[in-house]
């Protein structure tokens, strides 16, 4: 028998997810992924960019420091009360609007380039998303990217939380868009500039990473509540997998992969 899987249902899941917790404290241990991917956007100051599932507003701020014309939409409204406050006491004129990456309620071409960083590659229907970033994409536009990969830190932590969560049926791993060939097949026609990068999470030691992310980062906080009687098996392993990857002896350094990539619209 097949499962059926009503949208509403799986986005209000994801809602509850990226809620929980309070995700711009660890969001913010990310910022130079961000600000690298801008610089390489090269923009010019005036540009019009949407921020896909901007969250608490990482991109759109490093958007908006260059005189970009940004706006930031999420379809968590606390991570946008969030930016709306990083970005007033910077002084930075971003706005913000609630969306659903799924079906953003933009006209065709509204942007001269469209942002998204760690994020929509979490929604649900990623052909979706990916249509719905280009869509608003203006003819020759660009679109910047970051996205976690399957063989780094942050893919084999979300395939131990699937361990533990099995996915909905029909969902599609993630860090698909964290390969040049998944965000080809997402994107089809468009040019790809994609480069692999580290970034290094840094801890006095596993314990103090596993504290703050299964506290304050919504999948693992989540997960941590959903699985009861099974959440010291749960932190057992990712604690395992920290200190497999961690490559200092004396504190945690922690090169988690990512892919930085540039799309050209046709």
């Amino acid at each position: 028998m097949t499962v059926q899987f009503d949208p509403d249902t799986i986005n209000a899941k994801l809602q509850a997810t990226w809620g929980a917790g309070e995700y711009h404290r660890v969001a913010t241990l990310v910022l130079k992924p961000n600000e690298d991917l801008v610089e390489r956007m090269d923009l010019p100051a005036g540009t019009t960019i949407v921020d896909v599932a901007a969250g608490s507003g990482n991109s759109a701020l490093a958007a908006a420091r260059r005189g970009i014309d940004v706006l930031a939409t999420d379809f968590v409204a606390d991570l946008l009360d969030v930016a709306r406050m990083r970005a007033a006491a910077e002084k930075l004129p971003i706005r913000t609007e609630a969306a659903d990456a799924q079906a953003l309620p933009f006209g065709d071409g509204r942007f001269d380039a469209v942002i998204c960083c760690f994020s929509a590659m979490f929604a649900f229907d990623q052909e979706a998303t990916a249509a719905e970033m280009s869509r608003v994409t203006a003819p020759g536009g660009k679109i910047g990217i970051l996205a976690w990969t399957p063989d780094g830190f942050i893919g084999e932590l979300f395939e131990i939380i699937g361990q533990f969560i099995p996915p909905a049926p029909g969902a599609k791993s993630p860090a698909r868009w964290g390969t040049a060939a998944g965000l080809a097949e997402l994107f089809p026609g468009h040019a790809i500039e994609a480069t692999r990068k580290d970034y290094v999470f840094r801890m006095t030691d596993a314990e103090a990473w596993l504290d703050l992310f299964v506290q304050y980062y919504g999948p693992t906080n989540r997960a941590s509540a959903a699985v009861g009687d099974r959440a010291d098996a749960l932190r057992a392993d990712i604690k395992a997998l920290l200190e497999r990857m961690n490559t200092a002896e004396d504190h945690l350094r922690l090169p988690s992969a990512y892919l930085e990539a540039v799309l050209k619209k046709p």
